[in-house]
């Protein structure tokens, strides 16, 4: 598959997947401060957490939803995603970001949040609050009992108006139950509170958005630290853009690593109707996580709003117990795509018709295909992130030649990857085909890794070696 490119917030320096372009964002107070949002933690249910791309909605929640699934199991994932069509709530969600791995606690994040200072007697409710149903994400619920909370938190806080404004360009004065915010949004709410534990509609005039301390990320210091630690470990996009464009090439750009997918309420019926692509994103999700007869056969986790979630298929829905089997082919990229690294992939085969059938256009991500007669001239002499010889002997090649190749393919990659037919494998015992790996290292040495792919009737069917770094030559 080729490299994508967005528009959005360049985070890190090396885009060691998408590539990102800085875009102009406008100040005019069209987002929304925090969310209101419900979300219960599955995570539990979920059997295939290796490698896992968490790709999500960029409201403040995103972090939430990540806190319920990585966070709960400690799990590290290999990949952050988080999109938005509007360029000032993906700000926002950076703005947030920063936030969070600037601060030593959640009381300095949630001061620095909101631009308050809690007196002693909110400092120490905040410490020692403990909510009775942590596995939940509270949001704009109908009804709530943590509105005297919510009020003793408050009482005798000190709130800088001024230099809130100043920082997210919106009015704001601080009430009894929260701060109550004035802005130009892009949805149907203009004026609401902020809150930080307290997220009944019934007590108040206007809905509530709340930080939902006591949950999520929020729900412990050891949450939170965890959180902060894997905002800092993993690779993190923030792209702009139109959901209903977007996800499907978010979704097949990690087609063979399991996706969790943080749709918040945008799947819901509500805003089908009012933005049809929606709908059509909507069938497209449930297509491509329910096949299994036609590729690509995904492992997509959808997390909604549970206030508005939809129900999809038990293969994609968050309910119930969430095991995706795969096919052997599909496992077998999944290995192979765990060994690539960078942007400009290169996959060498000697079966045309695998390029014809594909349009020319790898399975694999960042990936062109090449056939082996281009890359063996002489004149060839592109560097790539990565290279994959993909079964080259097991289909034809001489072995002489075969090494001869690796030696050109390592003077033009520092990742060299090599899938070929396990000559010990059940799949092939006694039919002469594919290569002993102790050839390979007699010849080569031994690879920085190996890694085995599944077959018909064995786990070994091939192996993969991953040579890493320059050549010594």
């Amino acid at each position: 598959m080729r490299h994508l490119e967005f528009p959005g917030i360049p985070i890190h320096q090396d885009e060691s997947f998408f590539t990102i372009r800085e875009c102009p964002v406008p100040s005019s107070g069209s987002y929304y401060f925090l969310s209101n949002d419900v979300i219960r933690d599955r995570s539990f249910h979920l059997t295939r957490t290796d490698g896992v791309a968490f790709v999500g909605v960029a409201n403040p929640h995103w972090f939430h939803a990540l806190a319920v699934t990585a966070v709960r199991r400690g799990i590290a994932p290999a990949r952050l995603v988080a999109f938005d069509s509007n360029p000032e709530q993906l700000r926002h969600f950076n703005r947030i970001r920063l936030l969070i791995l600037e601060s030593s606690d959640r009381l300095t994040y949630l001061e620095r949040l909101f631009f308050v200072r809690f007196g002693a007697e909110a400092r120490g409710l905040l410490a020692n609050f403990r909510h009775k149903s942590r596995r939940t994400v509270r949001g704009g619920l109908p009804k709530d009992s943590l509105l005297e909370f919510e009020r003793r938190l408050w009482s005798g806080c000190e709130h800088d108006s001024e230099g809130f404004r100043t920082e997210y360009g919106l009015e704001a004065r601080a009430t009894d139950r929260g701060l109550l915010i004035q802005s130009e949004t892009i949805g149907d709410i203009n004026v609401y509170y902020a809150t930080i534990a307290c997220g009944s509609r019934a007590d108040y005039d206007h809905w509530p958005f709340t930080a939902s301390f006591g949950s999520g990320f929020l729900a412990s210091e050891e949450a939170f630290l965890a959180l902060r630690r894997i905002l800092q470990e993993t690779p993190t996009y923030a792209i702009l853009g139109d959901a209903a464009e977007l996800v499907e090439s978010l979704i097949l750009a990690q087609r063979y690593q399991p996706i969790w997918l943080w749709m918040s309420n945008l799947l819901c019926d509500h805003f089908v109707e009012k933005y049809p692509p929606l709908g059509r994103l909507r069938g497209r999700i449930q297509e491509l996580g329910t096949q299994s007869k036609t590729l690509p056969e995904l492992d997509l986790w959808l997390h909604q709003d549970r206030r508005m979630s939809v129900w999809m298929n038990w293969k994609v829905n968050d309910w119930g117990v969430h095991h995706r089997p795969w096919s052997i082919h599909t496992e077998s990229f999944h290995r192979i795509a765990r060994c690539l690294e960078g942007t400009s992939c290169l996959e060498v085969v000697n079966v045309e018709r695998w390029v014809e059938e594909d349009h020319g256009q790898s399975k694999l991500p960042n990936t062109e295909y090449c056939l082996l007669e281009r890359f063996a001239a002489q004149d060839y002499q592109q560097r790539h992130s990565s290279i994959l010889l993909h079964i080259l002997v097991g289909h034809g090649m001489a072995r002489d030649d075969f090494y001869t190749l690796i030696e050109a393919a390592r003077r033009l990659t520092d990742n060299l990857v090599i899938l070929e037919h396990n000559a010990k494998s059940r799949d092939f015992a006694g039919m002469g085909l594919g290569l002993h790996l102790e050839e390979l290292i007699e010849v080569h040495g031994p690879p920085s890794s190996v890694d085995y792919a599944p077959g018909v009737r064995s786990r070994d069917r091939n192996w993969i070696a991953c040579y890493r770094g320059a050549a010594d030559h």
